[in-house]
């Protein structure tokens, strides 16, 4: 029942961040606030399990035929690689203390940015773009391999702002890297024993689905009276986790 209880959360969550952002509150909601689940436990399964809707999102928007500059690909590519090596390794070995601290502090960031507009400015006359790119791409993965929480959101508001990408062309480099970037982060969980594959099977097959059907909508619609709604539900769930971690942890 509980793998069950998990593989719903997720799936609802994954789908509902693709739009929005922050899908994994409710995910973090489901594994530490409902099954109890530690916070490390909760962050390393709640990003195995977001690979697959990595792997369905690309399935889909592969087929529109998205382009990507090769040299900006392989650079993304390879920091994010790093980036999320050293945040994974960071996740195993940081304080319980300072990673709820920052747990905190990242939903707090990804609840200003759904309800407040975030740009960055950035002359990219004045820095090389390679650079730009590698850089970006390292903050990305280090964000993802150690905080799941809001990894969406700071991905998008960096390549939309900062290297200045369309919607979905961000999205599209964002998935096409992750595949190649994300499994070191997640070979570090399971050798670390943070992956409990009960759990972790049926959440990745789950996100899967939720991904492959996120795509196809987000395709085809632009509803702002359902991502207010959203938004609304995120911050309930966050108000939720900031009293569980502050009086109960």
């Amino acid at each position: 029942m509980e793998q069950l209880i998990a593989s719903a959360g997720v799936f609802v969550a994954e789908f509902y961040g693709n739009f929005v952002g922050g899908g994994s509150i409710l995910t973090q909601f489901v594994l530490q606030g409902i099954l109890g689940m530690g916070i490390k436990q909760a962050m390393a399964l709640d990003n195995f399990a977001a690979y697959g809707s990595v792997l369905g999102m690309f399935f889909i928007l592969f087929k529109d035929n998205y382009k990507l500059k090769l040299s900006h690909f392989i650079i993304f590519t390879l920091m994010q690689t790093s980036g999320s090596f050293l945040g994974a390794k960071s996740l195993v070995f940081i304080d319980k203390t300072y990673l709820e601290l920052f747990f905190i502090l990242s939903i707090v960031l990804v609840l200003i940015n759904n309800f407040i507009k975030i740009n960055i400015i950035i002359k990219l006359r004045e820095i090389d773009k390679s650079i730009l790119f590698a850089i970006v791409a390292f903050v990305i993965g280090f964000y993802n391999g150690l905080f799941v929480v809001g990894d969406w959101v700071i991905a998008l508001l960096l390549l939309n702002s900062v290297l200045r990408l369309s919607y979905h062309n961000a999205i599209f480099l964002l998935l096409a890297s992750s595949l190649l970037a994300s499994p070191v982060s997640l070979y570090i969980y399971v050798k670390s024993g943070l992956i409990d594959f009960s759990y972790a099977t049926p959440m990745f097959a789950s996100t899967i689905l939720g991904g492959i059907l996120s795509a196809k909508i987000l395709k085809r619609i632009d509803s702002e009276k359902m991502k207010k709604a959203l938004k609304i539900f995120g911050l309930i769930l966050a108000v939720y986790l900031f009293i569980d971690i502050l009086l109960y942890k």
